[in-house]
């Protein structure tokens, strides 16, 4: 049975959506409706209101996934896994023990070379771009992950996820070499 300490949580850290998303977003609800409005409804009038209704919500819900999908997300580290779960997304496991290396970036702040440049994010974010510009680059076996592009985790405390990662993966390694 797995015991509270050996169960530890990292709150996930992404992006804010970008200005130009939001006007785009926030324009062409405002837009449609203002159309709807000046075309005169011949005969019935409900397909107006029902077009106009969601051409309406349609900026709040963008609204609502967008922070939902920023303030949903978290990294468990149980047992010798990495689970890693978004919202409306499914949970997403990756073992410790096939761990090569790990290297916190900083991609405003750093000059990171080609190889962590190409990276991939443990789930789809969709069309928003909410990449984080922060995070701990995992990089696997390859016999494991068939993939040559290191994965980005982005917690909000980057260098402690780093350092339990390194420690998790030091012990698992030395208590498989026993």
């Amino acid at each position: 049975m797995n015991d509270k300490n050996d169960i530890e949580m990292f709150k996930c850290h992404y992006t804010d959506a970008p200005r130009f998303d939001r006007i785009f977003v926030w324009s062409l609800g405002i837009g449609m409706m203002v159309v709807l409005i000046l075309i005169p409804a011949k005969g019935n009038i409900y397909p107006s209101l029902i077009f106009g209704l969601i051409y309406i919500l349609m900026p709040f819900w963008f609204e609502y996934t967008v922070r939902m999908r920023r303030t949903k997300g978290y990294i468990q580290l149980i047992d010798n896994n990495i689970v890693y779960k978004a919202w409306m997304s499914r949970k997403v496991s990756y073992p410790i023990d096939k761990i090569k290396s790990v290297k916190v970036v900083d991609f405003d702040a750093d000059v990171v070379d080609k190889l962590t440049q190409d990276y991939q994010l443990p789930v789809s974010m969709g069309k928003v771009n909410l990449y984080p510009r922060k995070g701990v680059i995992v990089f696997f076996d390859r016999k494991w992950i068939k993939s040559v592009r290191p994965i980005l985790f982005n917690p909000i405390d980057p260098e402690q996820f780093a350092h339990t990662l390194i420690e998790k993966s030091c012990n698992t390694s030395s208590s498989e070499s026993r």
